[in-house]
């Protein structure tokens, strides 16, 4: 994951919304539709270490865990950012965030904030006690997933166990606590 984004609620929408107070923009946040695939994929493959993911992951994602998989939107519509999360398990309170990305439009836009705010909005209305993701320590990636998870939780990440060598020799599970 490289990036956490939030939003709070439309009153008029199944959208979040968030305001960036630098530029005034309204990034919306959505469930991702079948036409979004392609810039999911198309994203995910210029981040390195991503995988791209194949067209059946993304719909089984769509399609399970719709409140998990987000797409962020400029006030023009374009797609600036997404995430792919999903639940721990059945009756968890833990999610884990697979892919979290955002163009650089979607950075000045702080799309990454709006899907955090998402994400703890989410986390309340499921009582979601552990956000669980991956990343590489001490990577600009996970300094700036840091500073969103302060920003959105009020909380720091916490350092979890490292990934078997055969999965990653870099990276290693980090989480927040809501």
């Amino acid at each position: 994951m490289r990036r956490i984004m939030t939003a709070k609620a439309s009153p008029t929408s199944d959208r979040s919304v968030s305001r960036n107070e630098r530029s005034n923009a309204t990034v919306h946040v959505r469930p991702v539709r079948l036409s979004d695939f392609g810039f999911i994929r198309d994203l995910s493959a210029t981040i390195d270490g991503y995988t791209v993911p194949p067209l059946y992951v993304l719909w089984m994602f769509r399609r399970f865990e719709v409140e998990l998989c987000l797409i962020a939107e400029s006030p023009t519509q374009e797609l600036v950012g997404y995430m792919l999360a999903m639940s721990a398990g059945t009756h968890s309170n833990e999610i884990f965030i697979w892919q979290l990305a955002t163009t650089f439009k979607g950075q000045r836009l702080r799309a990454g904030a709006s899907l955090a705010r998402h994400v703890r909005k989410l986390a309340r209305k499921r009582a979601i006690q552990r956000i669980t993701f991956t990343a590489v320590p001490d990577s600009a990636a996970t300094r700036s997933i840091a500073c969103l998870a302060k920003e959105a939780f009020g909380s720091t990440l916490s350092t979890g166990r490292r990934l078997p060598r055969s999965i990653s020799v870099k990276e290693r599970e980090f989480y927040l606590l809501p």
